[in-house]
Formats: C-alpha cells, sequence, structure tokens
C-alpha cells in the first residue's frame, strides 16, 4: 500500500515537471536539455537523464557554472 502511494506521487510529480519544461522552454521529444550546476557533482541531471530520455525523448547534459 506504502510502495503505491509512492509510486502515485512520483509519477504525479514527473508530469508536472514534463508540463512545466514543456510549456517553459517548449520541450519536446528530440531536444538537448542543459542542466546548470553550480560547480558540485550534478545530482539533479544523473537522476533525471535516464527519466526524460526513456519518457520524452530529450537528451540531458549537465553543465558546471564555476
Amino acid at each position: 500500500m506504502m510502495l503505491k502511494k509512492i509510486f502515485h506521487a512520483s509519477r504525479a510529480y514527473r508530469e508536472r515537471l514534463y508540463r512545466y519544461l514543456e510549456k517553459t522552454v517548449n520541450l519536446k521529444a528530440g531536444d538537448h536539455l542543459v542542466f546548470v550546476d553550480l560547480g558540485y557533482s550534478g545530482t539533479a541531471q544523473l537522476r533525471l537523464q535516464p527519466i526524460l530520455e526513456a519518457d520524452r525523448g530529450v537528451s540531458v547534459e549537465g553543465l558546471y557554472l564555476l
């Protein structure tokens, strides 16, 4: 029961993220998304890269600001 709630919440969060990216940067399949980090290991892009590629066909790259 608890895992079902966690998976449901995770799926809902992912869908909100997709809608936000599609609305703000017109993100679509085949696009290349760049995450800019402040110089540390890019946890966000490392976690999101396989999901965005599998779910939306978007490649992800992490770049460092500093």
